[in-house]
């Protein structure tokens, strides 16, 4: 995709079938974006995304909720808790 543009990339984490997902949405409406996604999926070409919280505190506590994250008790860190 030759654009420059960003684009915002909603994350929605959920539980379904017992387990932690996540989903990232986009929504185009750009006529030059659309033709270079179009573009790759027809081609096999990746298309690069840097997902970005725009609602850190707010995100980390979803995360925690859903057993995705866990805060180590020994360093203070996040750490991945997915079982």
């Amino acid at each position: 995709m030759e654009s420059k543009k960003s684009l915002p990339i909603s994350l929605y984490a959920y539980k379904r079938n017992g387990k932690p997902t996540i989903d990232l949405r986009v929504r185009i409406n750009d006529r030059d974006i659309i033709k270079g996604v179009i573009t790759a999926a027809l081609t096999d070409k990746p298309i690069i995304v840097y997902p970005v919280l725009r609602y850190k505190v707010l995100a980390l506590g979803r995360f925690i909720e859903l057993g995705i994250l866990k805060k180590d008790e020994k360093d203070g860190k996040y750490v991945f808790d997915m079982k």
